[in-house]
């Protein structure tokens, strides 16, 4: 079987998922990750049922491989800026409930905050 216009739409269709999936990651739009991540399932499944046993084209099967690892390094990132984050929020929550200060007389104390929320400085 060769591979033809139908699998060169596919392929094409898969490739403009990985760009969707690089610009949500690098924009912070991770909502729609999860539906490209589906639609992105369906055209692998539909080009390998396709092509069959020759397989993709050694330069289409590269491409492929290239803007998956892209996507894998900006998905890597992304997690690591989350993780980076939610410790930060960790780190003020947990500063904020263990804040002291001292009284008049010298006697340690802590800091009672009236609400929980961040100040917001412009």
């Amino acid at each position: 079987m060769t591979v033809n216009s139908t699998d060169d739409n596919d392929f094409a269709e898969l490739m403009a998922s990985l760009d969707r999936v690089r610009a949500a990651l690098k924009s912070g739009d991770y909502v729609s990750l999860e539906a490209e991540t589906q639609q992105q399932d369906l055209l692998r499944k539909k080009l390998a049922s396709k092509v069959g046993a020759q397989g993709i084209p050694h330069v289409k099967m590269q491409l492929l491989q290239a803007a998956a690892s892209r996507n894998q390094r900006l998905i890597e990132a992304a997690r690591f800026g989350i993780q980076s984050a939610h410790q930060r929020h960790r780190d003020i929550q947990e500063t904020q409930q263990n804040a002291q200060t001292y009284d008049r007389s010298g006697r340690r104390q802590k800091l009672v905050q009236g609400n929980d929320r961040l100040e917001k400085r412009s």
